[in-house]
């Protein structure tokens, strides 16, 4: 009997014949707007469970109705959003790569995958702050927090401009603080003598990463574009070469520059002689200008360049921070930080002044003119500190 009528479902409760009632509708408009509503206890009569049945069908259709009104719902704005991105049919004013929108989506479907099928326009920023503290106390790093903070902000944004999320002004995450401080590590980076001990060693052990070493210091490429750089990149003639694309080896691709722009790089004597010998020694048999070493291949150039920097005992650095010693020796140098933050391809000015910061540059000499003492007493103080007593 009850067999035949949707949703309802005679059961056998403490020896006497009951029904269960459940309904399901789902949106036209997104697949992702789902609900579901059931009663299970003291329906006694297929009447009673009928009338139920269509009290919750009003019910569930109207809150249907109520979601499709406030837009998308989050798991469908998401899932849009990236594939806009993909596809390039949504344009950002902050470049996003495909190795970011990865991560991005990866963060989003690990820590919030319960959202996907709400409706967007109905999540709270208290939920997205309590949902972050949580993410902090079980131990993640605030990377992953600003992480999910900048996806957020960035997919509201956007879907609440081209109108498939309403009632709502801005992002729910806008606002939300992010509970882990951010710690600025003192990461080891060399001076010009050492930088010079590194380049003498290399050459006397005839290392095979020697030419790699010397060229990322002449011109602060980050790995994978040093990995991706060409010969038809090099303008010898004319001394400059082109910073254009980027190896990301999680995909396996070659891609653009993290920045997302060609960048040029003035080419200097040293580097002049470097890339004449390469050129000569290389050219013929492969299009790259920097020859493919099998541990470089495996992605372990910051293995192999910190247990060199501890064997010949200076501060064991990765292959990354010749980019810093690059700016930071220009820093020193006088170059203007507007130039050396273009050729290094810095889009952000605070990326920029963590590296004025590590030069030394913006402090150097503030403290010459504190003079407490004159030069005669300060020096009979320390003969007396130091003289026998």
């Amino acid at each position: 009997m009850s067999s035949d009528i949707k949703g309802i479902k005679q059961i056998n409760t403490e020896g006497s014949n009951q029904f269960a009632v459940s309904v399901k509708v789902k949106s036209k408009i997104d697949p992702l707007i789902t609900v579901q509503r059931e009663r299970k206890k003291n329906i006694k009569t297929l009447e009673q469970a009928i009338a139920i049945r269509n009290q919750l069908l009003d019910e569930a259709q109207h809150q249907v109705v109520k979601r499709e009104f406030l837009g998308a719902g989050f798991g469908s704005m998401v899932e849009s959003w990236e594939d806009g991105v993909h596809t390039g049919k949504i344009f950002s004013v902050r470049t996003i790569n495909r190795q970011t929108l990865e991560d991005y989506g990866k963060a989003l479907r690990k820590y919030l995958i319960d959202f996907w099928p709400r409706t967007a326009a109905e999540i709270t920023a208290a939920e997205i702050s309590q949902r972050l503290y949580k993410i902090h106390m079980d131990g993640m790093s605030r990377s992953v927090l600003l992480k999910l903070k900048s996806a957020l902000n960035a997919i509201y944004d956007w879907a609440i401009s081209s109108g498939r999320v309403r009632g709502i002004q801005q992002s729910p995450a806008k606002n939300v603080p992010l509970y882990a401080r951010k710690v600025e590590k003192q990461q080891p980076i060399l001076n010009i003598q050492e930088i010079r001990k590194l380049i003498a060693a290399s050459e006397e052990y005839n290392h095979e990463w020697r030419a790699h070493w010397l060229f990322a210091l002449h011109c602060g490429v980050r790995n994978g574009e040093a990995y991706a750089l060409e010969w038809t990149d090099v303008d010898l003639e004319n001394r400059r070469l082109f910073i254009n694309k980027s190896f990301n080896k999680r995909s396996n691709k070659t891609g653009p520059t993290k920045s997302g722009y060609i960048r040029e790089v003035p080419i200097n004597d040293e580097l002049a002689r470097l890339l004449m010998k390469l050129r000569a020694q290389h050219s013929a048999t492969s299009k790259f200008v920097l020859p493919r070493i099998h541990a470089w291949n495996k992605g372990e150039q910051a293995r192999v360049l910190r247990e060199f920097c501890k064997l010949i005992g200076i501060p064991e650095i990765n292959f990354h921070a010749l980019r810093a010693c690059f700016a930071t020796q220009l820093l020193r140098n006088g170059v203007e930080p507007a130039r050396v933050m273009k050729i290094c391809g810095w889009k952000e000015l605070a990326t920029m002044q963590r590296y004025i910061r590590l030069s030394g540059v913006d402090v150097a000499g503030v403290t010459d003119s504190l003079k407490f003492t004159s030069g005669d007493e300060a020096v009979a103080k320390v003969v007396n500190l130091f003289g026998p007593k």
